[in-house]
Protein backbone atom coordinates (compact mmCIF):
# COMPACT_ATOMS: atom_id res chain seq x y z
CA UNK A 1 0.00 0.00 0.00
CA UNK A 2 1.30 3.43 -0.96
CA UNK A 3 1.90 5.65 2.10
CA UNK A 4 0.34 9.07 2.50
CA UNK A 5 2.17 12.04 1.03
CA UNK A 6 3.17 13.13 4.54
CA UNK A 7 4.56 9.71 5.45
CA UNK A 8 6.41 9.47 2.12
CA UNK A 9 7.84 12.97 2.61
CA UNK A 10 9.12 12.06 6.08
CA UNK A 11 10.69 8.84 4.81
CA UNK A 12 12.31 10.52 1.79
CA UNK A 13 13.63 13.34 3.96
CA UNK A 14 15.23 10.81 6.33
CA UNK A 15 16.64 8.82 3.39
CA UNK A 16 18.15 11.91 1.77
CA UNK A 17 19.70 13.10 5.05
CA UNK A 18 21.18 9.66 5.78
CA UNK A 19 22.59 9.32 2.27
CA UNK A 20 24.18 12.76 2.41
CA UNK A 21 25.55 12.17 5.91
CA UNK A 22 27.07 8.88 4.78
CA UNK A 23 28.85 10.66 1.93
CA UNK A 24 30.05 13.41 4.28
CA UNK A 25 31.51 10.86 6.69
CA UNK A 26 33.10 8.62 4.06
CA UNK A 27 34.58 11.21 1.72
CA UNK A 28 37.40 12.47 3.98
CA UNK A 29 38.64 8.90 4.56
CA UNK A 30 38.40 8.07 0.88
CA UNK A 31 40.29 11.24 -0.02
CA UNK A 32 42.96 10.76 2.66
CA UNK A 33 43.63 7.19 1.62
CA UNK A 34 43.32 8.03 -2.09
CA UNK A 35 40.93 5.11 -2.55
CA UNK A 36 39.68 4.47 -6.08
CA UNK A 37 35.92 3.92 -6.61
CA UNK A 38 36.50 0.18 -7.06
CA UNK A 39 38.16 -0.19 -3.63
CA UNK A 40 36.39 -2.40 -1.04
CA UNK A 41 35.49 0.43 1.42
CA UNK A 42 34.07 2.55 -1.38
CA UNK A 43 32.15 -0.41 -2.82
CA UNK A 44 30.77 -1.36 0.61
CA UNK A 45 29.43 2.14 1.16
CA UNK A 46 27.89 2.22 -2.31
CA UNK A 47 26.24 -1.17 -1.79
CA UNK A 48 24.69 -0.04 1.50
CA UNK A 49 23.43 3.19 -0.07
CA UNK A 50 22.03 1.25 -3.01
CA UNK A 51 20.23 -1.15 -0.67
CA UNK A 52 18.80 1.74 1.36
CA UNK A 53 17.61 3.37 -1.85
CA UNK A 54 15.97 0.16 -3.07
CA UNK A 55 14.19 -0.36 0.26
CA UNK A 56 12.91 3.21 0.48
CA UNK A 57 11.84 3.07 -3.17
CA UNK A 58 9.73 0.00 -2.40
CA UNK A 59 8.16 1.72 0.60
CA UNK A 60 7.12 4.80 -1.41
CA UNK A 61 6.01 2.71 -4.40
CA UNK A 62 8.69 4.01 -6.77
CA UNK A 63 8.23 1.87 -9.86
CA UNK A 64 10.31 4.08 -12.19
CA UNK A 65 13.67 4.16 -10.35
CA UNK A 66 13.10 7.83 -9.53
CA UNK A 67 15.02 7.60 -6.24
CA UNK A 68 18.04 6.06 -7.93
CA UNK A 69 17.93 8.81 -10.57
CA UNK A 70 17.52 11.50 -7.89
CA UNK A 71 20.53 10.11 -6.00
CA UNK A 72 22.96 9.22 -8.78
CA UNK A 73 22.05 11.44 -11.73
CA UNK A 74 20.54 14.47 -10.03
CA UNK A 75 22.88 14.55 -7.02
CA UNK A 76 20.01 14.61 -4.51
CA UNK A 77 18.47 17.57 -6.31
CA UNK A 78 21.64 19.68 -6.47
CA UNK A 79 21.81 19.47 -10.27
CA UNK A 80 18.14 20.46 -10.62
CA UNK A 81 17.52 18.27 -13.66
CA UNK A 82 14.09 18.34 -15.18
CA UNK A 83 11.75 15.36 -15.11
CA UNK A 84 8.40 14.58 -16.66
CA UNK A 85 5.34 13.27 -14.93
CA UNK A 86 1.84 12.92 -16.36
CA UNK A 87 2.48 15.35 -19.19
CA UNK A 88 4.19 17.99 -17.07
CA UNK A 89 7.85 18.91 -16.73
CA UNK A 90 9.49 20.26 -13.61
CA UNK A 91 12.91 20.83 -12.11
CA UNK A 92 13.59 18.26 -9.42
CA UNK A 93 15.54 20.02 -6.68
CA UNK A 94 13.91 18.89 -3.42
CA UNK A 95 12.00 16.12 -1.70
CA UNK A 96 8.79 17.98 -2.54
CA UNK A 97 9.74 17.86 -6.23
CA UNK A 98 10.61 14.17 -5.92
CA UNK A 99 7.18 13.54 -4.40
CA UNK A 100 5.61 15.20 -7.45
CA UNK A 101 7.72 12.98 -9.72
CA UNK A 102 6.47 9.93 -7.79
CA UNK A 103 2.86 10.97 -8.26
CA UNK A 104 2.15 12.34 -4.80
CA UNK A 105 -0.01 15.26 -5.85
CA UNK A 106 -2.24 15.77 -2.82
Amino acid sequence: MKPSKEAAAALLTQWQAAMQRSDELMQPAIDALKLPPESPPWQAAQELQSLATTLVAALVDDTTNALEWYWLENDMGAKKHEARHEGGTRQIASVEDLLWMLGYTS
